[in-house]
């Protein structure tokens, strides 16, 4: 079985592409990843750094106690059950 992503990926993107990747194993590309929200954006290798300093830079720029509140409710609802997932999950693979 496809691990922990068979978990986590179904939460992230449409449930269509998350089997498609599951079930046969397919690698994506960036543009793809884009597509599907894995990614905010793509940019080419030379320009990496520069833009994840201006992210870093506007997110610095904005209250650190709303950037954590937000980040924590977010995470909470990012994993919200995923402990019953998992254990779904192991129940599943010992078939």
């Amino acid at each position: 079985m496809a691990g922990s992503a068979v978990n986590l990926l179904p939460r992230h993107i449409p449930l269509g592409d998350a089997l498609h990747i599951l079930m046969t194993a397919d690698r994506i590309d960036a543009q793809d990843a884009l597509r599907l929200g894995l990614v905010q954006k793509v940019v080419p290798a030379e320009t990496l750094m520069d833009e994840a300093l201006r992210v870093a830079d506007m997110i610095a720029g904005n209250s650190q106690v709303a950037v954590q509140a937000s980040k924590q409710v977010a995470y909470f609802w990012g994993t919200f059950a995923l402990r019953e997932s998992r254990e779904y999950y192991r129940s599943v693979s010992e078939w």
